[in-house]
């Protein structure tokens, strides 16, 4: 295998002593007294079975945390845009503009279409004051229609058919949040349903697919709480939280994690000393063998505990950030006993808000917890738990130029190298077990296993343009492209080598905005039965309308894969056709 960095990271390091850090180092300079939330309260319907997001190189382990719950009161919404995970932001390059808000501070969504479709959302401050907050969000989105698998997009399906592609999905949340002058305290609990039914294509031909049923749903309930600094007291800034989490699937898989997060930042002459430490406390509990899951087999799904530490020297100038630090991870239990990373970041403006520079070279230690593996991938065999995901190096270097303060341009390279990635396969030969019977029940097609890579390379290059005029006119645009370094045998399983995504957004009239979305996913493959087939690549356009009826109430109506393009993100699991939602939101 080939890693071609050696003269790519003489670039970078000469470009390191012009940078800075990422924005989540940012130093506060206001003392926050009061609570403010920003939520989106009308979004454009996505397709509920097919989501058509970006596939990341390897999976993030991300924590909700007791951070707040979001609000923005405007029904001007911009389409979900999936983010290049190459471009830290800058907190001193232009900022983008706000939304006109309402003085209403709870509001309620409704909203039905094909497919038997279904969504609700709403969010309830239920009693706000200087120093106090009690609020309630909740959200439904479910689809119990069929989607049509044919031959065209799986070559060993002789006839097409349609197959229910049930899927209920569940979350509500309640957070207390209390401000002390420059400190915040605050708790949450949360609690997620998600049932669905795996209705993939797996390699059978059946007259009656309503007969083959398999069900599954995970629960999901959260409890923490955080306590925190808003700004530097006497040299110190500080943010230290402990969530309980629990992950339960239908046939009795428990998994029991506790996360602790302590940040401490020191102030010194130019800039601030920093130590980020995050501890996983794994307990998992395997129920006995039920079809078609043999848990007595699954690996990597001991207890464990995994340690990781980050501490770091931040150089802070007028326009310009320096991260100057080392990543360590340490298991027990399971992963890999001790791992350790750079972690070199910068950014500078070269011209204050015009030409920004930003690189680094850094790495990762990824917990492959089976709760966030099923966010990831909820068709995951569920007796497989992948290993964690260790990134002993992963460099980049960008830039960002300002158009005439109209445009933004964002241009950036990178290479990382990950140690034994993951690729999803669908493969019925995998299966290890003694007992006939169960096989020939134990058909695998529509769930998924992993495959290991070694230590394999991906170069990542990537492009993005965000423009706007008066406020009528939102244009954003990113592309990506994507190579793999693997060794001989080995294929990058269902990972896209080139990602585009464009969205448009437009005002004509100002109680009326209309806007267009476009996602598409190309040079993709999967493995399926030992054999290796070439994935529909994905073009699904969507487009839709909002109107503000009332000063209280909103219509809105959208219309998803308007091409009615055929292609699956997971290979056997086929995207809905045309999608057409409207609904009301009503603000109180």
């Amino acid at each position: 295998m080939k890693h071609p960095i050696s003269n790519f990271g003489l670039l970078l390091a000469a470009s390191l002593p012009m940078a800075g850090m990422a924005q989540n180092n940012t130093v506060e300079s206001k003392t926050d007294t009061t609570v403010s939330r920003q939520i989106e309260i009308v979004k454009e319907y996505n397709p509920t079975i097919k989501e058509a997001t970006k596939i990341t190189t390897a999976p993030e382990l991300k924590d909700d945390g007791t951070k707040k719950i979001n609000v923005n009161y405007s029904v001007w919404a911009t389409p979900i845009t999936p983010k290049n995970d190459s471009v830290p932001a800058l907190d001193y390059a232009l900022a983008g503009k706000t939304n006109k808000e309402y003085k209403r501070t709870g509001y309620l969504k409704l909203g039905g279409g094909n497919y038997t479709s279904f969504l609700g959302e709403t969010y309830l401050p239920l009693y706000q004051s200087k120093k106090n907050l009690f609020e309630l969000y909740g959200n439904h989105n479910s689809s119990f229609g069929k989607v049509r698998l044919t031959h065209e997009l799986y070559e060993e399906l002789e006839n097409d058919f349609r197959t229910k592609a049930k899927l209920n999905e569940n979350f509500w949340k309640a957070l207390y949040t209390h401000n002390i002058r420059a400190k915040e305290l605050s708790a949450y609990v949360d609690f997620g349903y998600n049932s669905f039914r795996y209705y993939g294509f797996d390699g059978r031909e059946l007259d009656d697919r309503d007969a083959y049923d398999r069900k599954q749903a995970f629960t999901n309930i959260d409890a923490g709480i955080r306590y925190r600094t808003k700004k530097f007291i006497d040299k110190w800034n500080y943010d230290g939280q402990t969530n309980y989490q629990l992950y339960h699937t239908r046939d009795g898989l428990n998994e029991h994690n506790i996360y602790t997060n302590v940040n401490g930042e020191y102030l010194v002459d130019n800039g601030y000393l920093s130590l980020d430490f995050k501890m996983y406390n794994i307990f998992t509990s395997l129920p006995n063998d039920s079809m078609p899951f043999r848990y007595s087999e699954t690996e990597n799904a001991d207890n464990s505990t995994v340690f990781i530490f980050r501490p770091a020297y931040v150089i802070k100038g007028k326009h310009s950030k320096i991260n100057i630090g080392v990543k360590g991870a340490f298991c027990i239990g399971e992963g890999r006993p001790a791992s350790v990373m750079p972690d070199l970041l910068g950014d500078i403006a070269i011209i204050p808000d015009y030409w920004f520079l930003y690189a680094g070279i850094t790495g990762d230690y990824t917990v492959n917890n089976y709760r966030n593996m099923a966010k990831r991938n909820r068709y995951m065999a569920l007796d497989n738990r992948p290993e964690d995901t260790y990134t002993p190096i992963d460099v980049y270097i960008g830039s960002k130029v300002n158009l005439f303060k109209y445009a933004l341009l964002d241009l950036n390279i990178g290479y990382k190298v990950i140690n034994n990635p993951y690729f999803f396969v669908c493969d019925n030969n995998s299966v290890k077990t003694k007992d006939t019977t169960f096989v020939d029940h134990n058909i695998r097609g529509s769930f998924y296993n992993v495959t290991y890579g070694k230590d394999d390379g991906v170069f990542c290059a990537g492009a993005g343009l965000t423009t706007g005029w008066k406020d009528k006119v939102q244009l954003t645009v990113k592309g990506k492209y994507n190579k793999w370094a693997l060794s001989k045998g080995e294929v990058a399983w269902m990972m896209p080598t080139s990602e585009l995504n464009a969205n448009l957004s437009v005002v004509p009239m100002e109680d009326l905005r209309l806007w267009v979305s476009y996602n598409y996913l190309g040079g993709r493959k999967a493995l399926f039965n030992d054999q290796t087939y070439k994935m529909k690549n994905m073009n699904d356009l969507s487009l839709g309308a909002t109107y503000k009826a009332m000063s209280w109430l909103n219509v809105f109506f959208n219309v998803n894969n308007v091409l009615s393009s055929e292609y699956d993100q997971w290979y056997g699991y086929a995207c809905q056709h045309l999608n057409v939602m409207g609904g009301v939101v009503a603000n109180f």
